[in-house]
């Protein structure tokens, strides 16, 4: 979770359903019979009733209840190793980009994009979102605006995401790193993306 005495920021932000029904798409398509029932009987009634009742895409719900799942999923699928999030947070991304925001990302070149991730991360978090810095061809700057996140989320999730969303872009040899971290006294979360845009085309 990181920092304790921001737990309550935290959890008293919102999310959007989707975000739930990724978790819920995960553990039926990503796990076990078992792992899925574990989970749901770890998590407390608010969680385990956004993982088995309606949810609507677009809907606003508890950030709380959703770090629940996202705990028991650390405990229960990936071992209690939390930088399988970064992976949990790839796919995801991975599935988002497939789906609900397709089209939106289907839009060149990667800088385009990029330049839009605030739209995304409004798309996700009520009082939270991600600002982008361009800082020269192929380097960027991401920073979190507004509440903190948990930091399997911010350290683990985001990055895995950020790489996803590179991927959708079309960028080349995409990387992320975690740079700053509210959970390690900064003010704020950073990441610190790259890609490489050498042209690919051979020499004649």
């Amino acid at each position: 979770m990181g920092d304790i005495a921001r737990l309550d920021e935290m959890r008293g932000n919102e999310v959007k359903g989707n975000l739930v029904l990724s978790r819920r798409w995960y553990l039926a398509e990503r796990t076990s019979v078992t792992a899925m029932k574990n989970v749901i009987n770890a998590v407390p009634q608010p969680s385990r009733a956004l993982l088995e009742g309606t949810v609507m895409p677009f809907s606003w719900v508890p950030f709380g209840p959703l770090i629940d799942i996202d705990l028991a999923i650390i405990d229960e699928v990936l071992e209690g190793k939390v930088e399988g999030m970064l992976e949990f947070g790839h796919e995801l991304g991975r599935r988002d980009a497939g789906g609900v925001y397709r089209a939106f990302l289907a839009i060149p070149p990667t800088s385009f994009v990029l330049d839009k991730v605030s739209m995304l991360g409004s798309m996700y978090f009520r009082e939270s979102t991600l600002g982008y810095e361009s800082r020269a061809p192929g380097h960027g700057r991401v920073q979190l605006v507004g509440r903190a996140m948990p930091r399997y989320m911010c350290q683990f999730g985001i990055s895995g995401w950020l790489v996803a969303i590179l991927e959708v872009s079309k960028a080349r040899n995409p990387t992320v790193e975690h740079v700053a971290c509210v959970h390690r006294g900064a003010t704020t979360c950073r990441w610190e993306v790259r890609w490489d845009t050498r042209s690919s085309r051979p020499r004649t």
